[in-house]
């Protein structure tokens, strides 16, 4: 039986008695690339390289490697760890502290590639969908003024025209007053405005329509990016709510730590917070109340769908994570039958 273990210097086979039988060192130059593949579950291509210098069929992994059995430690490991100076001298550094400056080198880059991981997709999704609240809110306030600016004008045409978008397409289409919605313009109250007063109302209406236009874009980004970050999730309750848990988490890596019972209140922290400080109510879901599960479900059996869901969703989320296979639609249709269920009273 053939041990194998891997140090910054490069990979190395050993016997069950911690006898060196087979070396493959690292190119100074690329030691932390090659440490970083190491690292991982596939086997190198420095370990491939030392495999094929090992004549044995029974080769055992001081790390987790794909087909391959492993046990830490192992007599490789254990050698390495005793003789790696003396290795490292036999392999051209002139002192130990050459050598302990060639690791520092290595762990220095080693720290950069891990912070610039943690910059991953899921960062670029969550300041997305703050950008989409930050234009909510900017739309909301400034489609209010123009409703009450164009209102000296043409006064009854937000009162037929609820819809914030809506309203600021027909003053962006239209300079002057049309006949919309059953509102006759000879029959409007509103009071006679200069040109180059409509003008700039429509300039505003433009950019308004201009910064819809950007919303609906970014929204179909987040759409995109949440089915390849977060398949299972999206699949069950859809890009929209899957991206708020995302955010109100911080990252996928924290949402996926949290139990079903942290996801099934995500949203209503302050609910909860009023619960803890003045004994009120326990809140029974937070985001998860958007969902058409909670929202179909009788009322009597919210708090109930609401567990199942984030029972599924937290088992969804970990799989994400972890890049599992897919099994959102399987979740969904086991949902979807839990809510025929509780419709019929059963």
């Amino acid at each position: 039986m053939i041990y194998v273990s891997f140090c910054p210097l490069g990979v190395f086979a050993a016997d069950a008695s911690g006898k060196e039988v087979a070396r493959v060192l690292f190119e100074h130059g690329n030691a932390a690339k090659n440490l970083r593949s190491c690292m991982s579950i596939a086997v190198s291509d420095s370990e491939k390289k030392l495999i094929s210098q090992i004549k044995s069929d029974k080769i055992v992994f001081e790390q987790k490697k794909e087909g391959y059995e492993h046990e830490f430690p192992n007599p490789a490991g254990e050698y390495l760890r005793r003789n790696t100076e003396s290795i490292a001298a036999k392999t051209g550094f002139a002192s130990k502290e050459k050598f302990l400056e060639f690791v520092s080198s290595i762990a220095l880059q080693r720290s950069s590639e891990k912070m610039i991981e943690s910059f991953s997709s899921d960062k670029l999704v969550i300041q997305a969908v703050n950008a989409v609240d930050e234009l909510d809110k900017v739309l909301n306030t400034l489609s209010i003024r123009l409703r009450e600016w164009y209102g000296f004008y043409f006064p009854e045409l937000g009162q037929k025209i609820q819809d914030n978008e809506q309203f600021v397409n027909y003053v962006a289409e239209e300079l002057y007053r049309k006949d919309a919605k059953g509102i006759q313009v000879c029959e409007s109250i509103g009071s006679d405005v200069d040109k180059k007063d409509l003008e700039e109302m429509q300039r505003l209406a433009k950019s308004l329509q201009a910064m819809y236009s950007e919303r609906k874009s970014i929204e179909g980004y987040i759409d995109a990016r949440m089915k390849e970050i977060m398949p299972n999730t999206t699949a069950i309750i859809g890009s929209v709510i899957a991206a708020r848990l995302l955010s109100i988490a911080g990252s996928l890596e924290k949402l996926a730590k949290f139990p079903s019972s942290t996801i099934q209140i995500l949203g209503a922290e302050t609910a909860l917070f009023r619960h803890l400080v003045s004994g009120g109510r326990s809140p029974k879901y937070g985001i998860l109340f958007q969902t058409n599960y909670v929202q179909q479900a009788p009322f009597e059996r919210k708090g109930k769908m609401a567990r199942l869901l984030a029972s599924k969703l937290s088992m969804a989320i970990k799989i994400d994570f972890y890049k599992g296979n897919p099994v959102g639609a399987e979740y969904k249709k086991a949902l979807d039958a839990e809510l025929a269920k509780m419709k019929k009273g059963r």
